[in-house]
């Protein structure tokens, strides 16, 4: 076992070392005499105080002031007291919600013979996900609560006639998508999607085309169905979550 470098000095004879070894300038204490006078610590407990790096003191040292300690333990105590805490600082700035804000929903297009309304909102009446309630299946409009930028998309069954939709953002167009029927025997689909970015109350919905285009299609073996999801918020912009 390696002894301490206390442990070590203590050994040796005073001649072996400087006046002012380890002592500050103009300080003529022969070192060697205050350490033999000290009350020093087994060496295992100055290798478990040392071993932390200063980060505490050893039990003698801490427990004692430093103006009326024993020379070996002032000088532990000064070592270990050499790193003081920084100051606490004010308040950092406001983060993010840790809870991120959610907006989402899917709904279908019920059974129906009757063709959809030609250049109006087209809704999907019946609802698989609207947990925030911000789709209304009335009118088929989503109407946004969470300003950010969102995903939206339409699987469309096309049957008996070419289908043409549109994803619509307040009256305009965002992206429109065809599919020619052709007069197959069996139904064929018809899928788009789009990132958007919304602000409140913005409305975004699905809009069939004018004529021949209105081929949409939904039975008890094949749906259509509308979609939407937040992609990301810029919520510290919104009034909702302020």
């Amino acid at each position: 076992m390696v002894l301490p470098l206390c442990a070590r000095l203590k050994t040796l004879p005073a001649s072996f070392l400087p006046r002012n070894f380890g002592r500050p300038p103009g300080d003529t204490t022969s070192y060697f005499p205050a350490i033999s006078r000290s009350e020093l610590l087994a060496p295992e407990q100055l290798v478990s105080s040392w071993s932390l790096g200063g980060a505490e003191r050893s039990r003698q040292g801490a427990n004692q002031d430093p103006g009326t300690a024993s020379a070996g333990g002032a000088w532990l105590g000064r070592s270990a007291g050499a790193r003081a805490r920084p100051p606490e600082g004010g308040p950092g700035p406001a983060g993010e919600c840790s809870v991120p804000p959610r907006s989402a929903f899917s709904a279908k297009r019920s059974e129906s013979r009757v063709p959809p309304p030609a250049e109006a909102p087209l809704p999907f009446d019946r609802v698989l996900v609207n947990e925030q309630g911000h789709y209304d299946a009335a009118t088929g409009k989503f109407t946004c609560q969470v300003p950010g930028v969102y995903y939206f998309a339409v699987h469309a069954t096309v049957y008996r006639a070419s289908l043409q939709f549109d994803l619509v953002k307040n009256g305009e167009s965002i992206a429109s998508f065809f599919q020619f029927f052709g007069g197959w025997p069996k139904p064929a689909s018809l899928s788009g999607g789009a990132m958007v970015r919304l602000e409140p109350e913005d409305q975004v919905w699905v809009q069939v085309g004018v004529g021949d285009y209105i081929g949409i299609y939904a039975s008890i073996k094949t749906d259509s169905t509308f979609s939407g999801f937040l992609v990301y918020s810029d919520w510290h912009s919104s009034p909702v979550f302020a």
